[in-house]
């Protein structure tokens, strides 16, 4: 992906232009800014676009006398390749040709020391990746104080409480506050409703090698792992009171030993909670422990649902299509989409994003909005073009990919993380799911 190449500074270019001269020559300009490929012919442009897929490709219109750049244009365009014209002149009617089939933008050879830097500035503008504090903004009035307020106690020792429903981004400002904790160790999460209550002491604790039937090596444990960093305790309202018990002893004392020893080990960890369900309510009917409460709470915010925050779904969702393409928000589809329920909060509206993506429409209105948001409950097909469009585009099988990770993430979210229950509805082992799912969390 082009946000990949931003993350790691540097983009791929491939220059097509037949004079050897100004190939190596504007070649060396354009590798202070990535890696660069050379192709002096329009043959040997389509063969190479047949598999390879440059961030940049520079076009000579004029190869070997032919008036070649606009098929190629064409042919890179329609594989979102971010096309810029090379003139040796200003043919007008020649470079208007190529930006109607795709090319982002041109320059005259001669310009090329003044306008080069320009050219890829705006590529960058283009395909940027949001910023996280983007993705922090707020209009809410309550929720920006108290955003303002969390986020100002990060580099604190303070234990912080998160609470909110499914979806509507716990873990999201967890790791946004240990970014900002500046602390030297990793971010360990922990979701406590995925835990086997036979394996929680194990998992948390770490064991020694034969302290049970399948302990067939040493393991540290999460406790141990996130010394010196952020220890973040994921859907903590789905642990056991006996369990709370064994919880509120470390995070007292930051002492513990693993299973099957008696050396007691010291941690010392930042600690950050989330919740679904209201802990105070939980406290009333005996299914929480008050004392471990008041110590996992010291300060405590509650993300709103998006729908309690309707004013932040346009510029949110702007963020999630920022790209190279635009898109046009009809006031329609606006007002469908700030009245819309998002049950599924910040995880529904990035769906809904990848499949306006994925549709091709950059007019965007309230009847585009609804068949998306309820295409189960209008086709019987399990596939829609758009599916088949992206099987093109990306191949069949990154496609069954994204369709295994969306299927993994729908049960997930149904059964609160629980990842027994989630084996069960997908006829698989709780293993085999705690695997998949571990997979897509550390590529999240």
């Amino acid at each position: 992906m082009k946000n990949e190449a931003f993350l790691n500074n540097t983009i791929q270019f491939c220059i097509v232009e037949d004079d050897p001269v100004f190939r190596d020559q504007f070649a060396l300009m354009l590798e202070k800014f990535g890696s660069v490929r050379q192709i002096a012919s329009y043959r040997e442009a389509i063969h190479y676009l047949r598999t390879h897929r440059p961030d940049m490709l520079f076009i000579d219109l004029e190869l070997d006398g032919v008036k070649d750049g606009p098929k190629i244009v064409e042919q890179a365009s329609s594989q979102d390749i971010h096309c810029v014209v090379v003139s040796g002149h200003d043919d007008e009617d020649l470079i208007k040709e190529c930006i109607d089939k795709g090319a982002k933008d041109y320059f005259v050879k001669s310009d090329v020391n003044t306008t080069l830097k320009d050219i890829i500035a705006k590529y960058k503008r283009l395909y940027r990746k949001p910023t996280n504090s983007e993705f922090l903004y707020t209009n809410h009035p309550q929720f920006k104080q108290n955003l303002e307020f969390l986020l100002g106690n990060a580099k604190t020792e303070f234990p912080i409480l998160l609470s909110g429903p499914t979806g509507s981004g716990k873990t999201f400002f967890a790791k946004q506050l240990h970014m900002k904790s500046e602390l030297k160790g990793p971010f360990v999460q922990v979701n406590c409703s995925a835990i086997p209550k036979e394996l929680f002491e194990s998992e948390m604790f770490g064991h020694e090698k034969g302290a049970f039937s399948g302990a067939v090596s040493k393991y540290s444990g999460k406790i141990a792992e996130a010394n010196g960093g952020t220890l973040y305790l994921d859907e903590l309202d789905s642990m056991p009171l006996e369990q709370q018990a064994k919880l509120l002893k470390v995070i007292e004392e930051k002492e513990f030993s693993a299973v099957g020893s008696n050396k007691v080990q010291k941690s010392n960890f930042r600690l950050i909670c989330s919740a679904q369900k209201d802990l105070k309510k939980m406290i009333e009917e005996g299914r929480f422990r008050e004392d471990l409460y008041y110590r996992i709470s010291l300060i405590e915010t509650r993300i709103p649902t998006l729908a309690e925050r309707n004013c932040d779904i346009v510029p949110l969702l702007k963020n999630m299509l920022n790209g190279p393409r635009r898109f046009y928000f009809t006031s329609d589809f606006r007002e469908y989409i700030e009245a819309y329920p998002w049950n599924g909060n910040l995880r529904e509206l990035q769906i809904f994003a990848s499949n306006i993506i994925m549709i091709g429409e950059s007019k965007l209105t309230e009847r585009l909005a609804n068949s998306i948001l309820n295409r189960n409950k209008q086709s019987e097909s399990l596939l829609n073009e758009a599916h088949f469009g992206l099987v093109e585009k990306v191949g069949f099988n990154e496609f069954m990919k994204m369709m295994e990770k969306e299927v993994l993430s729908h049960f997930h979210e149904k059964n609160n993380s629980n990842l027994t229950k989630t084996g069960a509805n997908l006829k698989l082992p709780w293993t085999t799911v705690k695997r998949k799912w571990e997979q897509y969390e550390s590529k999240a």
